[in-house]
């Protein structure tokens, strides 16, 4: 306890403390083998599981059938381009009026005054089926046998038209092209496109050897 004199406007006043039992109070301490645990706190969290639905989709099945063009639309229609001619020795490729001519040199195809096939007449007829094949979906042909002016009428007939046989057999056989849409003609010595010989009357190889010649025409059937 403390007592205080305090004058004030010509009067004593007595004040008297009691200080406060904090203060006098000793300090707190911590009792020996003390110990204190924090209660333990778990928390969990629940186990969220997702699975998407299998889903499937199958398009539509679509088909279109166009119907079948009439023989007036085909006639009208645009043609396909024409495959590019076969680039073999002996062989020339002619488009003409409803179809094709192919020419084959019969000294590509034949011995001299023979009808058997040479050996090497095969690549030519073989790139003139293929050819054959890529334009008509049923081919039928004409085949015509030439020879050069050497040789009596009646023997150079005979002889073209053995040659003009010699293709068809290759035809119906290798090629495979059904006989009955092969034709053949021996034609002889006739229609040359070149001249047996020259100006002056002498004898012309190179005409003759034009001359000596098969050629297929071919065209669709009907």
């Amino acid at each position: 306890m403390s007592v205080r004199l305090l004058f004030w406007a010509g009067a004593t006043v007595l004040l008297i403390s009691r200080p406060s039992q904090a203060q006098d109070a000793p300090p707190a301490t911590v009792p020996p083998n003390f110990s204190a645990s924090a209660p333990g706190i778990g928390f969990a969290s629940p186990s969220i599981g997702f699975s998407s639905p299998n889903i499937g989709y199958a398009a539509p099945r679509i088909e279109f059938v166009s119907p079948a063009m009439t023989d007036e639309e085909l006639a009208f229609a645009p043609k396909p381009p024409a495959p590019p001619p076969p680039a073999v020795k002996g062989l020339e490729v002619t488009e003409v009026e409803g179809g094709v001519r192919y020419t084959l040199s019969a000294d590509i195809l034949f011995d001299f005054d023979k009808a058997t096939l040479r050996p090497k007449a095969t690549q030519a007829l073989e790139a003139m089926s293929s050819d054959v094949r890529q334009r008509f979906a049923q081919p039928r042909f004409l085949v015509d046998g030439y020879t050069d002016s050497k040789g009596s009428d009646s023997y150079n007939m005979k002889l073209s038209l053995r040659r003009a046989a010699a293709v068809k057999d290759y035809l119906t056989g290798k090629a495979n092209f059904p006989a009955e849409t092969v034709q053949t003609e021996g034609r002889g010595e006739a229609s040359p496109v070149a001249a047996n010989e020259t100006s002056d009357g002498k004898d012309d190889p190179e005409g003759r050897q034009k001359n000596r010649r098969v050629e297929i025409l071919v065209k669709a059937v009907e």
